[in-house]
């Protein structure tokens, strides 16, 4: 089921993210909960560690609904040609398209690790 699908799901993502925006950024907030925000560097470098993760998690994810779920058949019919339209069968191609650039983009940036944990 779709996430947008369930408007409670939607919601408590919602609101959780706009309280961890008012902790974050409205002023006597983060002096009583003693929280600076990230900077952009360690925003790259939280994006460089779980997109591999996501890309990953996706991937498995499509693996296991189109070969490895109960009731298919592992082996592919003898009338489908092996061909890449047929391996790519089921791909989510605007998560392609929109997850691409923005890999690229956070791989192609410079971001160094002794800065982030030690300035």
């Amino acid at each position: 089921m779709p996430p947008w699908e369930n408007i409670w799901l939607v919601g408590s993502i919602c609101l959780s993210m706009s309280l961890h925006f008012l902790i974050l950024y409205v002023e006597p907030l983060p002096l009583i909960f003693q929280i600076t925000p990230l900077n952009l560097t360690q925003w790259l470098m939280v994006l460089k560690i779980s997109l591999p993760v996501i890309l990953m998690d996706e991937t498995l994810k499509f693996v296991a609904r189109n070969y490895l779920e109960p009731g298919k058949e592992c082996v592919q019919p003898t009338t489908k040609a092996c061909s890449f339209s047929a391996c790519t069968d089921g791909v989510s191609w605007p998560f392609v398209l929109l997850i691409m650039p923005l890999v690229i983009w956070v791989y192609s940036t410079d971001t160094n690790f002794s800065d982030m944990f030690w300035s």
